[in-house]
């Protein structure tokens, strides 16, 4: 069948990382399945669910949103099956997620709350349930943010609520916090050196890697007369940063970098620095300058056993229970960023550390699959500034 052949070249072409050949095949399937008539409209929902995930992949969000919207009226009209064939009782409360993860980047926090409420109260699995409630608790955080930030009065309050919010957001929402933050920060260089990090983190995350450096770089011109390990750690991200846009290759402009990086360390004192500095001069000479891998060997050997100064703050993040969230859903679909009444603001995982405050965001990728729209999967990773693993 045609229909299945267009999709099939789809998932393929997305795959292999041909988006716009994935676009246009996936966009034929969806044609041939409108012709079709109502008789294939579970062919078209599985259609349209991989033109959601390409979209998502692509942070095309308004368009992945008329996908979702079509997607879900198809399950509403559908919901108790095709026919002899019973729909997978995950797809609507999965639309629903989705629709309210699209809002979330949008910064339509309330409209999120809705969707992933109603989504938590169709959903019978109990992981995704536990998932939905995760979300759930984050966006009582993100409202708690956002009511908080439209009520302070000095731009200090304005900042740290700002930047809170971005902390609990991610990719296009994150970034926009963080542009925010940056604006009241103005002046300040610890408070911008925070900022340039973790927008060249988010960056670095949805794969803008040109933009990251030019964060990573604004944060060394900061740092680099006063600070000089700080910017040997900011050298070695920006090495990282490197590689992942090159997929892994090395190179001597890579090895110069890190050779500075050594420098700063030495001139910062700074032994656990330097032996991160060394351990990524070993990899990268390896390729770039193999006669030069004993000498460094050699100097990372005679550091020993470094123990890096870090701190961590156990306080754990609040997973209440889903009738503690203070939370309803409300048929207010409109683009307010606030909720309608206060909400206590949770405690926050933090990373303290003696070099950086790290950034931690969350943020999810969704799979593409085969079987016509069935149960997604969603990897949730926790990215942090310190790019070296």
């Amino acid at each position: 069948m045609r229909l299945r052949a267009f999709e099939n070249l789809g998932l393929v072409s997305f795959r292999s990382k041909k988006v716009a050949k994935a676009r246009e095949d996936l966009a034929k399937a969806e044609h041939l399945a409108r012709q079709l008539g109502r008789s294939y409209e579970g062919d078209l929902c599985g259609v349209l669910c991989h033109l959601v995930r390409l979209e998502m992949a692509e942070r095309r969000y308004e368009a992945a949103e008329k996908y979702n919207e079509q997607r879900l009226a198809i399950l509403k009209r559908h919901r108790g099956g095709w026919g002899d064939e019973t729909w997978s009782s995950g797809d609507l409360p999965e639309a629903y997620a989705t629709r309210g993860r699209i809002q979330m980047q949008r910064r339509l926090f309330r409209p999120a709350k809705n969707a992933l409420l109603r989504a938590h109260g169709l959903a019978q699995c109990p992981e995704v349930r536990k998932e939905l409630l995760a979300d759930l608790n984050k966006v009582k955080r993100i409202l708690a943010g956002v009511e908080a930030l439209q009520a302070a009065t000095s731009s200090e309050e304005k900042y740290r609520w700002a930047k809170s919010i971005a902390d609990e957001t991610s990719e296009e929402a994150a970034l926009w916090y963080y542009e925010e933050a940056g604006r009241l920060a103005a002046g300040d260089p610890d408070k911008l050196c925070d900022i340039y990090v973790a927008m060249a983190v988010t960056k670095q995350e949805v794969g803008d890697f040109e933009a990251a450096l030019r964060y990573y770089e604004k944060e060394y011109d900061i740092v680099v007369c006063d600070r000089p390990a700080k910017a040997a750690e900011t050298l070695i991200n920006m090495h990282a940063c490197d590689l992942e846009r090159s997929g892994g290759g090395g190179g001597g402009g890579g090895l110069a970098r890190l050779e500075q990086a050594l420098r700063l360390a030495e001139k910062g004192e700074n032994l656990a620095v330097k032996s991160k500095v060394l351990d990524q001069l070993v990899k990268t000479a390896k390729e770039a300058c193999p006669e030069k891998v004993e000498e460094f060997k050699a100097a990372r050997a005679d550091l020993g056993h470094v123990v890096e100064s870090e701190a961590e703050e156990e306080s754990a993040v609040d997973h209440l229970s889903l009738s503690d969230l203070d939370l309803e859903i409300t048929d207010d679909e409109g683009d307010e960023e606030c909720g309608s009444r206060p909400v206590a603001k949770s405690k926050r995982r933090q990373k303290v550390a003696t070099t950086r405050n790290e950034k931690g965001i969350y943020i999810r990728t969704h799979s593409i699959i085969s079987n016509a729209g069935r149960t997604c999967a969603c990897v949730r990773a926790c990215v942090r500034t310190a790019a070296l693993r």
